[in-house]
C-alpha cells in the first residue's frame, strides 16, 4: 500500500528501523505493534464491508470454504513488512491481508481463470458470473473500498508513529 500523504525517504525509514533494532529490539517490537494499532481503523473499515450472509448459497454448506462471517472478518489483519521490496525498492510499511480462504475467494474472484481441466472451465465461468452479478467488483469487493475510506486518518497517525520512533532513537543516541 502506498501512502500518498507520507513524504519519507525509503532509506530513512529502513535505516531508522535498523538502528532501532540495534539499540533496543524490544523497542522495535513495540514500534511495529504501534504501527499495527494505528492500522486498526483500516481493518475495522474493511471488516465492516464484509457481508454477514454467505455471498452464494453453496458457501453455507461447503466444507473447505464455508462462509462464516465472523471467521472471514477475523481473517482481515494488518501486518508489518519492513524489508525492502526486491522489485522496486519500496518498503511496504503496512499491508492489510485476508487470511481466510472464503474471504480471499470472495475478494479476488473477478474473472474466470483458465481451468486445469477443460470440463471445469464452464463451472469456473458460471461461478464468477454468479458472484459478479450479486457483488460487482471493478477493482475489489471490500478490501480497497474499506482501505480508501479510512486512509486519511491512518496516514496522519502513521506519520506521528514514525516521528515518535525517530525521536526515541535520537533521544537514546
Amino acid at each position: 500500500m502506498n501512502l500518498r500523504g507520507i513524504d519519507l525517504k525509503q532509506s530513512y525509514l529502513y535505516d531508522t528501523l535498523k538502528v532501532l533494532a540495534d539499540i533496543d529490539p524490544e523497542l522495535r517490537k513495540a514500534a511495529k505493534e504501534q504501527m499495527r494499532t494505528v492500522a486498526g481503523p483500516l481493518v475495522q473499515s474493511v471488516q465492516g464491508l464484509i457481508p454477514s450472509q454467505p455471498p452464494m448459497s453453496g458457501w453455507a454448506r461447503s466444507k473447505r470454504t464455508r462462509w462464516e462471517s465472523a471467521t472471514v472478518r477475523a481473517g482481515v489483519r494488518a501486518v508489518n513488512r519492513t524489508k525492502r521490496s526486491s522489485r522496486d525498492g519500496n518498503i511496504p510499511l503496512l499491508s492489510i491481508v485476508q487470511a481466510n480462504a472464503a474471504g480471499s475467494i470472495f475478494e479476488l474472484a473477478k474473472q474466470a481463470q483458465p481451468a486445469r481441466k477443460p470440463r471445469t472451465q464452464k463451472q469456473n465461468d458460471q461461478f464468477v458470473a454468479n458472484l459478479n452479478s450479486r457483488f460487482p467488483a471493478a477493482r475489489s469487493r471490500y478490501m480497497w473500498p474499506g482501505v480508501e475510506a479510512a486512509m486519511p486518518a491512518v496516514e496522519a497517525a502513521l506519520v506521528e508513529a514514525v516521528a515518535a520512533m525517530s525521536d526515541t532513537i535520537n533521544g537514546r543516541l
